[in-house]
This record gives structure tokens, sequence and C-alpha cells, in this order.
């Protein structure tokens, strides 16, 4: 497999996992809101480390990183969103 899309699949599992966690492990009469501001605060750091490794390796893997953190900012925010409707 290319470095790529081992990368890739890191930061879409990392994805998966912490969404999951957090969409279990909500409870309350407010759980869609601390789903809501859960998923929001990991997904922003998220996208801040991806943006980081993509300063850091620029020449190497500088376009896969900011293609990563353009993905995680679209597929993890539709998440959020979705998942608050859904509770």
């Amino acid at each position: 497999m290319k470095k790529q899309h081992i990368i890739l699949a890191v930061n879409l599992g990392v994805l998966l996992l912490y969404t999951v966690m957090v969409r279990s492990s909500s409870e309350g009469s407010e759980r869609a809101l601390g789903i809501m501001l859960s998923s929001a605060f990991l997904i922003f750091f998220h996208l801040l480390i991806n943006l980081l490794l993509a300063a850091v390796f620029y020449r190497q893997y500088g376009k896969v990183f900011l293609l990563n953190a353009l993905l995680v900012l679209l597929i993890g925010f539709s998440t959020c969103f979705v998942s608050t409707s859904t509770t």
C-alpha cells in the first residue's frame, strides 16, 4: 500500500473511532448538545494536527495531509450535525 493511502486510512480510522466513542458515551437530557460540542472539539483538534503535519512534512506529504484535513472537516462536521439530528 502507498504511504498516502495509509495516512488516509489512519485519519479516517481515528475519525471513526472518536465519533463512535463520543456517540456511545453521551447520555443525559442534553445528549445531542454534548455530542455536537464534543465532536466539534475533537474534529477541530484533528484538523489542526493535520494542518500542522502538512506544514512540518510539506515536501514529502504536505498535500496528503492537506487533503486529509479537508476530508476530516467535511466528513467530521457533517457526521457531527447528522448525529445530533438523529438523537
